[in-house]
């Protein structure tokens, strides 16, 4: 594999995994079992309302600027997350309060990262070769979320500051590796006669973008897919706890598991799937069976039905997920690529922001179940959106 995507991987890898090392204790560090699932979903809608707010203006600069500063600030907010949650571990008043500031830095981070990654895949792979490197890229976050869930889980043992100085030290380990070995690229906007075009601000070029029906089909689809993900997502350790009774280790042991299953449908399962479907096809494919994971998921009562609705979602999503983010990339007019990755995170994180509340509401006072189902529904819905898209139009070929 070319060294500089390999870095880019890697850099992915380690964000995601110190993304993940928190994810058993939130519900203790915010005290959601007392406050109540309705807290707990309001303050994941705040803390990704702000995270919605990065990965936009993120995804401009990193277009304006480049994507390396970027995706160096995206880290160091990371850093700063953990030192939020380190501090409200050892508040004896207000822990929750540092604990939410972390929250907030921590989205940041990762939703900024988001778009910017797949920007930077974009801008140094071609279109041919374009789908297979957002597949390791999602391979590797897959992995990424896998280690950090298990590790968190694992070193609890030990006590909530041992997980989270080990995230501590992976993301100054990622800072590190970026400064020196992430590449540069030239993110192709444009210059001379397109100078208006150069310069034109983000909401005039938001609205450029807009003006293409198939992008905005898309990303209406986007919308609907990550409302049922975060619908479902931002309950989970809640659901994990009170059906099933994990403790924070085995719910960091079991998403480590789901994470690995991601990884491997990614890089064994969807490759013998795709020859035989179109991008387009291939993504609505994915989406139905995530909806039928994801309703099994709903009405799962024990680990058996529990794992087979896993597998569906781990293959469906891993399908979905690489595909959309080539097929999306390749209606990127020339130098807006960043531009269009940060709406469809900004999308994704609009998604964040309207699901966990009322997901947390109707978990506390309609069913545990009902989550999930409403997840399904909407992925369902999303395929039955792609199905309007047209594919890109091919590049004209050289003539020799």
């Amino acid at each position: 594999m070319r060294w500089d995507i390999t870095v880019v991987l890697l850099c992915n890898l380690m964000d995601f995994f110190a993304f993940s090392v928190p994810l058993s204790y939130l519900p203790q560090l915010l005290n959601a079992e007392k406050l109540g699932a309705t807290f707990y979903g309001g303050f994941q809608a705040l803390s990704n309302g702000i995270g919605l707010l990065a990965s936009f203006v993120l995804g401009r600069i990193s277009d304006k600027h480049g994507r390396k500063p970027v995706f160096l600030l995206c880290v160091s907010l990371g850093f700063c997350a953990y030192v939020c949650y380190i501090s409200s571990t050892l508040a004896t008043e207000n822990g929750v309060v540092f604990a939410v500031v972390g929250d907030v830095l921590r989205r940041c981070n990762r939703n900024g990262i988001g778009g910017v990654i797949t920007a930077l895949i974009a801008d140094l792979s071609s279109k041919t070769d374009r789908a297979v490197y957002m597949g390791r890229s999602v391979s590797a976050q897959g992995m990424g979320f896998g280690l950090g869930s298990v590790v968190g889980g694992v070193l609890g043992d030990w006590g909530i500051i041992v997980p989270l100085t080990t995230g501590c030290i992976v993301v100054g380990i990622n800072l590190i590796v970026a400064t020196l070995w992430l590449p540069k690229t030239d993110t192709g906007r444009p210059t001379g006669n397109n100078k208006e075009t150069t310069e034109a601000n983000t909401a005039a070029l938001t609205m450029e973008l807009l003006g293409d029906k198939q992008i905005r089909t898309l990303l209406c689809a986007r919308g609907l897919l990550s409302i049922g993900f975060f619908t479902v997502i931002s309950t989970m350790a809640l659901f994990c706890r009170q059906r099933f009774g994990f403790s924070p280790k085995e719910y960091g042991i079991t998403m480590a598991v789901i994470g690995a299953l991601f990884s491997i449908c990614n890089v064994t399962v969807v490759p013998l799937i795709l020859p035989h479907f179109t991008e387009k096809r291939a993504v609505q494919v994915g989406m139905c069976i995530t909806s039928c994971g994801r309703l099994g998921l709903a009405l799962a009562h024990n680990m058996v039905t529990f794992w087979i609705a896993e597998v569906l979602i781990a293959i469906g999503s891993a399908m979905t997920v690489a595909t959309y983010s080539a097929f999306l990339s390749k209606r990127a007019p020339k130098g807006s690529t960043g531009h269009l990755m940060g709406m469809s995170e900004s999308i994704n994180g609009m998604a964040a922001v309207l699901a966990p509340l009322p997901s947390g509401y109707l978990y506390e006072h309609y069913g545990t179940s009902v989550p999930g189902v409403i997840s399904a529904v909407t992925s369902l819905l999303a395929a039955i959106v792609i199905g309007l898209a047209e594919p890109p139009p091919q590049s004209p070929k050289k003539k020799l």
